[in-house]
């Protein structure tokens, strides 16, 4: 057994005299007289050499071989393969280590070499070689060693650097502000960009809490999406928030943010912040021209739209059919024109907490198939309206304003409307939820972007449909319907459903069943 594991052969005399350090990687052996020693090196992928000085033979075992490309019975001269196969970058450094092991200075040869492999590539091998045996007076008779093929540590390592040096520079040179932040929500590194916007500087921003330098909206949809990317439902997402700046100011971003794992399999997250300040403060700036406008505009509009209808319905004479054409054009326009007004001027009223609400036990039947009646000007000639409400919650009371619900259920009802195809169909829903009642409209679009997710209730978003030419709103519904919603003491969110669409809900206290 000892034969078929081992190759023996002359090597020069000189190895030992000379230092030729590169020798007793060329020879091998087992490094212990144990065959059951030998048997689990070998079957754990360690090559092994074994050299005795005073006669110069070496020996090898199978998978010295093996590792640089050979068979396991190949028979060799392991001191020529050693010395022609090892890189010439890496001949002196093992040459003057070598010495250093013979002369009892070292313990060891522990050193990583590259190996030309049969096949013309390089490969790494982890050598480890000591003194075994001594003479009595000091000179070194044996030595044996290991060797380790670590080419698939090497490269992964290599790799590793690369990307982490690629992505240093990213972070340094992205014209965006950026930042990494541990699990438990610590800075780990950031970029100037970053650390400017905040107001200071990278060495201060480095280890400071997430807690203190971003502004969290509390609204539920948008912290059920934080929740589920920080846990790893989800790997990216998508928000605006504000940072919290040295100087107490706000500066708003836009955050695009990536969940992974560094390469000790740390959990790491990657915040890329676009500052969209000037932006919100246009933003600003245009709600209270629109607001003011918005004011000035709804009693001429009234006193024109009723004009127009007086005129149309020939209340003051005849009119003709193609004047009746224009002028039924005409009060269309008043009616859009007017619908914009009136959202405006609520989602101020909103705002300003000026908007009045007649609260009262409202039963859901009523509402429901008041709300599917209105929609009858709003479906496509041939979208259909399916309402799924169990007879039982028909009865189910409600605190709540019904006429404002039923303006949240009529802005639901109608976006579908405008997203799905023209002869798709809407599905109201009334579902009993633990002791609330959620009212949910699906529709049968493409479902909300990404992008979109965590801004669907705010002031002017909108998506697109198939149709762009079809979807018109203000952007102001939504919003409007979810103030609606939170002041009336309910919650209101959406989710994409699992084959296309989007399903819209709102969900309030059950006061009687």
């Amino acid at each position: 057994m000892s034969d078929a594991r081992e190759d023996n052969s002359n090597t020069r005399r000189s190895r030992a005299g000379q230092g030729d350090g590169a020798g007793h990687r060329a020879g091998s052996s087992m490094l212990l007289d144990t065959d059951t020693v030998f048997e689990i090196l070998e079957s754990s992928g360690v090559g092994l050499f074994n050299i005795d000085l005073e006669t110069g033979k070496s020996r090898v075992s199978p998978t010295w071989k093996t590792m640089i490309g050979l068979a396991p019975d190949a028979d060799i001269e392991p001191q020529t393969e050693w010395l022609k196969r090892l890189h010439p970058d890496d001949r002196d450094r093992m040459q003057a280590l070598d010495r250093e092991v013979m002369k009892g200075r070292v313990p060891h040869n522990k050193s990583t070499v590259r190996l030309r492999h049969d096949d013309g590539h390089w490969v790494w091998i982890e050598t480890n070689a000591s003194i075994i045996k001594w003479s009595e007076d000091g000179r070194p008779l044996q030595l044996a060693g290991t060797h380790v093929d670590v080419t698939a540590e090497k490269t992964t390592r290599r790799i590793a650097m690369e990307t982490n040096e690629r992505n240093r520079l990213m972070l340094k040179y992205s014209p965006v502000g950026m930042a990494v932040f541990s699990e438990n929500a610590r800075v780990q590194d950031c970029n100037r960009v970053f650390s400017d916007m905040l107001g200071y500087t990278q060495t201060e921003v480095l280890g400071m809490n997430l807690m203190k330098l971003v502004w969290f909206d509390m609204d539920p949809d948008e912290v059920r999406r934080k929740q589920e990317f920080y846990s790893g439902k989800t790997e990216d997402i998508t928000f605006e928030t504000a940072l919290l700046c040295k100087d107490k100011s706000r500066r708003h971003v836009l955050v695009k943010g990536v969940r992974f794992f560094d390469k000790d399999e740390n959990v790491r997250f990657l915040f890329q912040c676009s500052d969209i300040t000037d932006r919100v403060k246009a933003e600003q700036q245009k709600d209270e021209f629109l607001s003011t406008v918005s004011h000035e505009l709804r009693t001429p509009l009234t006193s024109i739209m009723g004009a127009i209808k007086l005129v149309n319905s020939g209340g003051i004479g005849p009119v003709s059919d193609p004047a009746r054409k224009m002028l039924g054009v005409a009060e269309r326009g008043c009616d859009t024109l007017l619908a914009l007004v009136n959202d405006l001027l609520d989602l101020k009223s909103l705002e300003a907490g000026a908007l009045k609400y007649e609260m009262d036990n409202a039963l859901v039947g009523p509402i429901i198939q008041d709300a599917a009646a209105a929609m009858e000007g709003y479906l496509k000639p041939d979208q259909a309206l399916v309402i799924d409400m169990p007879g039982r919650l028909a009865g189910a009371v409600l605190h709540v304003d019904a006429a404002r619900l039923g303006q949240i259920l009529a802005n639901l009802l109608s976006n579908a409307a405008k997203f799905s195809p023209d002869d798709g169909s809407l599905r109201l829903q009334v579902r009993l939820r633990n002791r609330a009642l959620r009212i949910s409209v699906t529709d049968q679009g493409t479902g909300v972007p990404p992008e979109l997710e965590g801004r669907m209730f705010r002031k002017f978003t909108q998506g697109q449909s198939d149709d762009k030419r079809t979807v018109r709103g203000t952007g102001l519904g939504l919003p409007i319907s979810q103030r609606m919603a939170h002041d009336m003491g309910g919650t209101i969110g959406f989710f994409n459903t699992e084959k296309a669409g989007a399903t819209f809900w709102v969900e309030f206290p059950l006061i009687d069943h």
